[in-house]
């Protein structure tokens, strides 16, 4: 199956392995159904934490602000967390009709960033052909969507939500090369000022509590960007090998967490094929001194740990141990979640062997991680674990043909911001 390139950096590979994921997926009938809510205020579901499945336990109940990109055949939403009920942020009838009306194309949402408040949502979705069809193909779509006035922007289909500025911008990371801003209010997108020519913002929300830094690679490294000043600060170490890190701001904004991919000989017998080696370590993000990093793994050719989270208001990491790859390269199977407590430097496995995929999401003072995992209908489903019980379970109250595509987070208590009012009012 064809995904598109991102300037061979491995975009390509994180879209064709959802598409593997959802074309892989089989459907069984029946499970537990949706309420639906006022139109003013979105649909509204089930209550939060309440099973997937009959044989899906329920999981704790999901922090507020949680969002949860689902998706059923041709369409897709997205949903949020709030006051432990579940409401649609994102309905499956604002988005653009997938290329090529005239083909039936599956619709998943690949990435998702919304908003402080939910107010708006900024999402990728990949339509895909089915596999028998000649040619097989998947193609990306980008929006904005504000759920105030129902009006969708498009701010061009290489780009990829990364998360959302002080002022209302949108970060994203082109498909063709280098991170932009895109402003709803203007529908225009250009550069990051102060930012190197040629950079990218990798898989992790690279973006600061309160939008006013990014966390970014360089081929010589990370850095770290204020956006206010212009002013730059190298992290310490070498950088990622295919420059596509993951990086994670300190709830404080203080510290900043780099899972570094690291230099292979794909020829080395020990090597067993991605994820690649890697390592994650903590910066100071004003001066960029390594603070800290996190032992490795036992797996052969080295510690494959991923994904970081900040958890516990910053005195612990929560991140994905995988031993090997599994199907999709996003896809990491067998695979742990780990927690690391930064005071003690004390890894621990808070759940074994799951099919996870590729990210992990922990409010900045949360309890709770939320992980995506491939279930045994081959659906992906959001899953959640108490970091302090070790209780785990299913977030959703979904039918057997939901499957949960991408996860973000976003404080549903903020407010909006000047440049949304002016977006919605043009």
């Amino acid at each position: 199956m064809k995904g598109f390139t991102h300037r061979g950096r491995g975009w390509f590979v994180v879209l064709a392995a959802a598409a593997v994921a959802t074309t892989a997926a089989r459907w069984a009938p029946g499970g537990v159904g949706w309420r639906a809510g006022p139109a003013a205020s979105g649909a509204v579901t089930a209550a939060a934490g309440s099973a997937a499945a009959a044989d899906e336990p329920a999981g704790p109940p999901p922090p507020d602000g949680l969002v949860v990109a689902r998706s059923r055949g041709v369409t897709a939403d997205v949903v949020a967390a709030v006051g432990g009920e579940w409401q649609t942020i994102v309905p499956a009838s604002a988005l653009a009709p997938a290329p090529d009306a005239d083909r039936r194309r599956s619709a998943d949402v690949v990435f998702v960033a919304v908003s402080p408040g939910l107010s708006r949502a900024a999402l990728t979705v990949l339509h895909c052909a089915p596999e028998g069809a000649e040619p097989a193909d998947c193609r990306p779509r980008s929006y904005v969507y504000d759920r105030m006035s129902g009006h969708l922007e498009a701010p061009g289909d290489e780009a990829v939500p990364v998360g959302w500025l002080a002022d209302g911008r949108l970060l994203v990371d082109a498909v063709s090369g280098g991170a932009r801003v895109f402003d709803p209010a203007t529908g225009a997108t250009g550069p990051v000022a102060g930012a190197d020519a040629d950079y990218t913002v990798g898989f992790g929300a690279g973006l600061a509590p309160g939008g006013g830094r990014i966390a970014y690679s360089t081929g010589a490294g990370e850095k770290v960007l204020d956006l206010a000043t212009g002013t730059t600060v190298a992290l310490a170490g070498i950088g990622s090998a295919d420059r596509t890190p993951w990086l994670a701001f300190s709830p404080d904004g203080t510290r900043v967490a780099v899972a570094r991919r690291l230099a292979v000989d794909v020829d080395d017998a020990a090597f067993d094929g991605l994820p690649w080696p890697s390592e994650i370590a903590v910066h100071d993000a004003v001066s960029g001194r390594r603070l800290a990093v996190v032992a490795p793994g036992d797996a052969p050719g080295g510690g494959r740990d991923l994904a970081p989270r900040w958890a516990r208001g910053g005195r612990e990491l929560v991140f994905l141990r995988a031993d090997r790859a599994g199907q999709g390269v996003d896809l990491f199977e067998p695979a742990r979640v780990m927690r690391h407590d930064l005071a003690t430097a004390v890894t621990t496995a808070v759940v074994d062997d799951v099919a996870s995929r590729r990210d992990v999401v922990v409010p900045p003072t949360g309890d709770v991680a939320v992980w995506l995992e491939q279930s045994g209908t081959g659906a992906p489903r959001a899953m959640a674990v108490d970091l302090t019980t070790g209780r785990r379970g299913a977030v959703l109250p979904d039918d057997a043909a939901h499957r949960h595509t991408a996860l973000a987070w976003a404080d549903p208590q903020a407010g909006d911001t000047p440049a949304a009012t002016a977006a919605r009012e043009r």
